[in-house]
Parts: C-alpha cells; sequence; structure tokens
C-alpha cells in the first residue's frame, strides 16, 4: 500500500479517536477538560488560518501564488497570522497536589479510553478489509502504474 495512502487513513483514524476522546473528556473527565480548556485559553495564539480544516485541506499552503503576478494579493493568511501573535504568555500557577492527583488519574482514564477508541476502530475497519483492498486495485494501483510507466518512457537506456 503507497504511503500516502497509509498515511491519509491513519490520519483520519487518528482524528476519529482524537474526537471521542475529547468527547469522552468534556462528558466524564471535567477536572482534565477544565485544565485543557484553561491551557488552550492560557495559550491562545493568534489567528491561524491551518486551524480547524477539514482533513482534505490538511498541509495546504494557505496562500497560494496568485494566478495573475501583476495583481499580487492586498494580504496573505499568514502575513495576518503573524500581525495577531499575542505575547509571550505568563507563567501558569502552581497546581495543588490534590488537583496533580486528579488529573493524574483522569489522564490514565483519558489514556485508557483512547486505547479501547483505537481498538474499536481498527475492528471496524477489519470488516471493510475486502472493500478497501478492492478500492486500492481499482483506483491506486492505476495511479502507480501510470506513474511507472512515464518515468520508464523518461529515462534512457543505459549504453
Amino acid at each position: 500500500m503507497p504511503h500516502q495512502v497509509v498515511h491519509a487513513l491513519l490520519s483520519r483514524m487518528h482524528r476519529i479517536i482524537d474526537r471521542r476522546v475529547d468527547e469522552f473528556t468534556e462528558a466524564e473527565l471535567p477536572a482534565l477538560h477544565a485544565e485543557l480548556a484553561s491551557e488552550e485559553v492560557w495559550r491562545a495564539g493568534g489567528y491561524d488560518p491551518g486551524a480547524n480544516l477539514a482533513p482534505e485541506y490538511d498541509g495546504l499552503d494557505p496562500d497560494p501564488e496568485p494566478g495573475d503576478s501583476s495583481q499580487p494579493f492586498l494580504f496573505t493568511l499568514s502575513g495576518l497570522a503573524a500581525e495577531t501573535q499575542p505575547a509571550p504568555p505568563l507563567p501558569r500557577p502552581p497546581l495543588s497536589a490534590e488537583e496533580k492527583q486528579q488529573l493524574r488519574a483522569d489522564v490514565a482514564r483519558a489514556g485508557d479510553f483512547a486505547e479501547s477508541c483505537g481498538r474499536e476502530v481498527c475492528f471496524a475497519l477489519v470488516g471493510h478489509r475486502d472493500r478497501i483492498a478492492s478500492a486500492l486495485d481499482r483506483f491506486i494501483e492505476p495511479q502507480i502504474e501510470a506513474l511507472l510507466s512515464e518515468l520508464c518512457e523518461g529515462l534512457e537506456p543505459p549504453s
């Protein structure tokens, strides 16, 4: 299986698991959820053009080159992000020993839940193994064959 296909599948699995763990943490682990939410607020950055995009836009340049170089952009998303970066965060107030113990227990529960979610996702994929293999044979393999034949046509035989 090509690396890009594996990477896309693993990224999607990771997102599914992360979303389920976030929902579990919010519903079942209020201390951990509050700590994570306050951490986000504490370290809130400026505008991030790549945040919360759909999976198909992951890794794309937020500022592609304009098609017409005689009409450049008035601003870029990266430029806006650079302008809105806040000052470095202040140090956070220390946690009590009881709070630390509670957070450790919550992190362990969240980790166990993430592990069980990962197993569920893997078992769900096992049920679709034949469909995945069929899709690879139907869509991916022809693309690989076309790329290899194009590469072979461009190579000169050794003399």
